[in-house]
């Protein structure tokens, strides 16, 4: 009698399970959908050592759009209010550079540009209209989120991915202080930042503005690390 109960169940079980209707499982795709396969080959511009001789008059000329140059400058003033007045915004706007030595000229098209420093940081302009002298930082690998754009996310010039650039802050008439403080921390065998001397102009629209000697800094982060020191000395954190 236990046995034609025990068939009874599992007859009715499987009645049961038969008439249920199969949903799948949703898994999540194996790539990004939004992917849309691109081939991101690494490029350079130049070389360091162009950038960095000093043997050479260099200048380097900043080509933004009122429009970019506004959205920089109002990401600014938004960060200030959400921040309690700091500055320190790190958003990119778009602009093209022009690099010009007595070997010629380097143009680069769509590098990212905006503000850099802590308590050093201005407005880059004012409500009236006056510009501000500040300190400034290129990216040379932003996308800003085009697909047009997705070979800048490797691309490097001068072998950097990105160039630090300040202005004369302490009207040193030389202006030769820092940059000479850095090579003797190298002489001394000291991990240091290379620099170099640079005249800087901003095209704003149709109007250009000369911002006059700015100093460039090669920047602290891994590619400063890789020129230094073996794979095995670079692994790790930087602090």
């Amino acid at each position: 009698m236990k046995k034609i109960k025990m068939i009874f169940l599992i007859a009715m079980l499987s009645i049961i399970l038969a008439s249920c209707e199969y949903l799948p499982i949703d898994t999540p795709p194996t790539t990004d959908p939004t992917d849309n396969n691109t081939v991101v080959t690494p490029v350079n511009i130049e070389s360091f050592d162009r950038l960095f001789n000093d043997t050479m008059k260099k200048t380097i000329t900043i080509e933004i759009t009122e429009t970019a140059w506004t959205e920089l400058n109002d990401s600014l003033i938004a960060y200030a209010e959400q921040f309690n007045g700091d500055l320190r915004a790190d958003t990119y706007v778009r602009a093209n550079m022009t690099f010009t030595d007595d070997d010629g000229t380097v143009s680069i098209d769509d590098i990212g540009l905006r503000t850099r420093g802590n308590l050093s940081r201005v407005l880059i302009e004012n409500s009236d209209g006056t510009l501000n002298l500040s300190n400034f930082k290129i990216s040379f690998d932003e996308d800003f989120g085009l697909d047009s754009l997705a070979q800048n996310k490797k691309r490097t010039a001068f072998e950097l991915e990105e160039l630090d650039m300040k202005f004369n802050r302490n009207w040193d008439s030389t202006y030769l202080t820092e940059k000479f403080s850095l090579r003797l921390f190298q002489n001394f065998g000291v991990y240091a930042a290379t620099t170099t001397l640079a005249y800087l102009s901003i095209k704003i629209g149709d109007t250009v503005h000369d911002y006059g000697v700015y100093t460039l800094f090669e920047p602290i982060d891994e590619l400063f690390l890789k020129r230094r020191l073996s794979d095995v000395e670079t692994d790790g954190n930087l602090y």
